[in-house]
């Protein structure tokens, strides 16, 4: 009895001092390996700067603009044996998307890990040399070498796209920065940036930096390794109530919006002058996109997968709008729209499946690998549906009109595809991928933690019968705090019982919370201050900070606890055990 007095003093010392003195949270070792090693050993990940370091993806991106909606590459509407350059690169990007999935689906079952350490540097080798070989065709004379160039040009880029694409997906689902959203903003404006330098330049240096684009993504991504990462979820988030299968239907049906779109509207302003369409859409596009950036970045999102969720549907639906109303001149303003549109799914697709990822233990070319193979197939199926479902040519249009200009019969077929994709982008809206979808992947069911049977004084307690409390404050609804909690001391089997006050069990819950998930000291202060009902305002107030610090420290919170509001952060910090 003496034994248990004594621990139960102890246990009391502890949580007075908590009240008493600063909070303090050790790191996770991740975050500050780079701040440790000499600078003698320093790497170019310490050369780089922070932000070209997060928006390496841009590289990745740059190339998929300039090879789909420029000549910087191959030029537009070149073919070999009847089949189009660019739908090419397309069916076999996916085949390599498909491969990736399938191998991490091997893998998974055979209980391995696609961790090697030469992953990286044949993916960027493999997706130079395809690139290097399929600008190589237009030179090629003869139909026979052209095909065997387009083979191995194809398998090249089918690995190499895919395996960095991974590589960067499974980087943005291990950082612990609550602004991977915003970085991947930035990374598609950097990629814009990329594009308009680069289509502007003579075909063959358009080409070479396009080779190199693989390898300084690659490089970059390398430099990564010592970013702060999230530790894992506290418990695994179950998926077995989210509509995974709908929404990726709904990411199905918009791509195959987008291909339909980018295959047909183009050809309508001016047939003869695609590539300048395609330019003034991007220049449009590129505009927007700014414009996104720069709210995101004023007004904080504390959910940026919301953030990135809002825009796509209403910009695709819109542009769509813009292609019926205005003069067929101006179609490529309703396309710059569509593009920007498919752009932002494509950023929410990164941010949210490497995040289910995570919280959820799947490895992340499954997780990821599914959706990306979702969003490409869709384009595919988008872009052969004009031609072989609808019976329209798309480079057929506008060449009976005057100055290439689509006659009135082709704008009725036009019309015919926007009505059909409009519709298309209402069912996704309303019956297929809704806000509220959205939700349901970050309020899932998180594993519970085994229950362990404790002896508590006389007879045992389960955790589930441990008394609850409401807190008196009144603008906590709904929180509930344990009173009582079962303590393992881990010496002989010695449990105690040890009753602590509403405050003091926030604390140790919010602590032990923080040791789990990497929490700074600072983020814990504003964890019990957000678990108390306090509004971001409060949190300025009472801590002294600006609003913008204070979300990104909510964001920060939300990130590594894997959670996207504070109905799901209260569900995650009651359920972390005080032993």
């Amino acid at each position: 009895m003496s034994k248990r007095c004594s621990i139960a003093s102890r246990m009391t010392d502890s949580a007075s001092n908590l009240r008493q003195t600063p909070l303090d949270v050790s790191p996770n070792p991740r975050q500050t390996l780079a701040d440790t090693l000499p600078k003698t050993q320093q790497t170019l990940a310490d050369a780089l700067p922070k932000t070209l370091k997060l928006v390496g993806l841009g590289f990745w991106q740059a190339w998929w603009m300039l090879a789909m909606c420029s000549s910087s590459l191959v030029p537009i509407g070149t073919s070999v044996c009847g089949v189009d350059l660019q739908l090419g690169i397309t069916i076999a990007t996916d085949l390599g998307y498909l491969l990736i999935f399938l191998a991490g689906a091997l893998a998974l079952r055979k209980g391995l890990t696609l961790n090697h350490p030469l992953i990286l540097p044949v993916a960027a080798a493999a997706f130079s040399l395809g690139t290097f070989l399929m600008a190589l065709i237009p030179y090629l004379s003869s139909q026979g070498p052209q095909v065997l160039v387009l083979m191995a040009g194809g398998i090249n880029l089918a690995i190499g796209n895919a395996l960095l694409l991974i590589l960067w997906g499974k980087l943005w689902s291990q950082l612990a920065t609550g602004r991977v959203g915003r970085y991947l903003y930035l990374s598609f404006l950097f990629a814009f940036l990329l594009f308009f330098l680069v289509s502007a330049l003579p075909h063959l240096i358009a080409m070479t930096l396009m080779v190199a684009f693989p390898v300084a993504s690659a490089v970059i991504l390398h430099s990564c390794k010592n970013e702060p990462r999230r530790a894992q979820a506290a418990s695994p988030l179950d998926l077995s109530d989210a509509p995974i299968a709908r929404i990726l239907f709904g990411v199905l049906i918009v791509s195959v919006v987008y291909g339909m779109c980018e295959n047909v509207i183009p050809f309508m302003a001016n047939a003869s002058d695609v590539q300048g369409n395609q330019t003034l859409s991007m220049v449009v596009a590129g505009v927007c996109l700014a414009a996104l950036v720069a709210n995101i970045f004023i007004t904080s999102p504390v959910s940026e997968a919301h953030a990135l969720y809002q825009p796509f549907l209403p910009l695709m639906a819109l542009g769509l709008c813009f292609v019926v109303i205005f003069d067929p001149n101006t179609s490529w303003l309703g396309n710059g729209l569509i593009i920007l549109g498919i752009y932002c799914l494509d950023m929410l697709i990164m941010l949210v499946s490497t995040d289910v990822a995570h919280r959820s233990g799947l490895p992340v070319c499954i997780a990821f690998g599914t959706a990306i193979l979702a969003a490409r197939v869709g384009t595919l199926i988008g872009s052969l549906l004009p031609r072989y479902a609808l019976g329209i040519d798309p480079s057929a249009l506008g060449s009976m009109g005057a100055g290439g200009i689509a006659t009135a019969a082709q704008m009725h077929i036009l019309d015919s595809v926007v009505v059909i994709a409009l519709l298309m982008l209402v069912l996704v809206g309303v019956l297929l991928f809704t806000n509220s979808d959205l939700d349901l992947l970050y309020r899932s069911r998180h594993g519970q933690t085994p229950r362990r049977k404790k002896r508590i004084l006389e007879g045992e307690v389960n955790d589930s019968r441990i008394a609850g409390i409401h807190s008196a404050d009144s603008q906590i609804s709904g929180m509930q705090i344990a009173e009582t909690q079962a303590c393992d001391l881990h010496d002989d089997d010695a449990l105690v019982f040890q009753a602590q006050s509403p405050e003091e069990m926030l604390r140790l819950r919010c602590l032990a919370l923080a040791k789990v998930c990497g929490l700074t000291a600072r983020e814990v202060e504003v964890l019990e201050l957000l678990l108390q009902g306090r509004t971001v305002q409060d949190v300025c107030d009472q801590l002294v900070i600006a609003r913008g610090t204070a979300k990104h420290h909510v964001s920060n919170i939300y990130r590594k606890t894997g959670v996207s509001d504070r109905r799901s952060l209260h569900d995650v910090v009651n359920q972390m055990p005080l032993g």
